[in-house]
């Protein structure tokens, strides 16, 4: 029997049917437009971050992120989506529509979650673009490729598993404390950057590195202060805003809690030079 055979005959009976599926990349920065559907849809973000409501309920969907919309419900940008978003979308309809979050084919699907495994995902839309746009077996293909990005979202890896998606999310956040410590920098802040929640973000960096993200700023302007007091001659108030400290007084408190000496006495060490602290 022939591949596109056995899709129609695997999907003849399916009770989802993918409608529309594409790409969208915003040539600047809008929002999502206010609408209300009478089909759902799923976004997976594959970079960006897109800023969506569904009546009253707020999401903020980033990197390795899916959302389903539901039908004859209002959508709306809630503010402007950021500039380097990218992001899947599919249009489809479920026979058991009534109760369709509820009980029925959705019942066990999250609105919103990181995908564990991006890669997978991705493989399994680019897979639904092209036998939507073939027309595959009659758009059989495509439904089958749907559900299976659906239980792709679905799914939750063994418990203590860490997942590609934690994985790649805390090195983002990692890269970006690395190369931009000197600036002003918080946890909510890489958080935006990444497109999550500054609470979820922090478990998965602690989970990944073993410390905070408040504790790895503060490592990296540590290390380069220590470089920095070696090697030339500044005072310790040009050496706390070199290494991204604002306040100079909280920058001696947290090198001696670092390196059990103030800056002055590591300097004169180090140095051999004495600066009025």
């Amino acid at each position: 029997m022939a591949e596109s055979d056995v899709c129609l005959s695997l999907s003849a009976k399916l009770p989802i049917h993918c409608i529309r599926a594409g790409e969208f990349t915003p040539h600047k920065d809008g929002k999502y437009p206010g609408r209300c559907l009478d089909v759902c849809e799923l976004i997976y973000v594959r970079k960006g971050s897109l800023f969506i409501s569904e009546e009253n309920r707020r999401f903020s969907v980033g990197p390795y992120q899916s959302l389903l919309l539901f039908p004859n419900r209002h959508h709306k940008g809630w503010q402007p989506n950021s500039h380097d978003l990218s992001y899947y979308w599919v249009y489809f309809s479920i026979d058991d529509q009534p109760g369709i979050q509820e009980d029925g084919l959705l019942a066990h699907v999250p609105q919103h979650k990181t995908v564990a495994r991006p890669d997978h995902m991705v493989e399994l839309l680019h897979r639904l673009l092209d036998y939507n746009e073939s027309k595959a077996s009659e758009g059989k293909a495509a439904d089958l490729a749907l559900l299976l990005a659906l239980c792709e979202v679905a799914y939750e890896p063994p418990a203590g598993v860490e997942t590609e998606a934690t994985a790649l999310m805390a090195s983002q956040a990692d890269a970006i404390i690395r190369s931009c410590f000197q600036k002003e920098l918080s946890t909510s802040g890489i958080a935006t950057r990444i497109g999550c929640s500054p609470d979820y973000l922090g478990r998965i960096y602690r989970s990944t590195y073993g410390i905070s993200i408040v504790e790895a700023i503060h490592r990296r302007r540590i290390q380069r202060a220590r470089h920095l007091l070696t090697m030339r001659e500044l005072s310790i108030d040009e050496v706390a805003h070199e290494c991204g400290f604002l306040d100079s007084n909280y920058f001696r408190r947290i090198f001696k809690r670092s390196e059990g000496m103030t800056p002055l006495h590591f300097q004169s060490l180090h140095a051999g030079t004495r600066w009025n602290d």
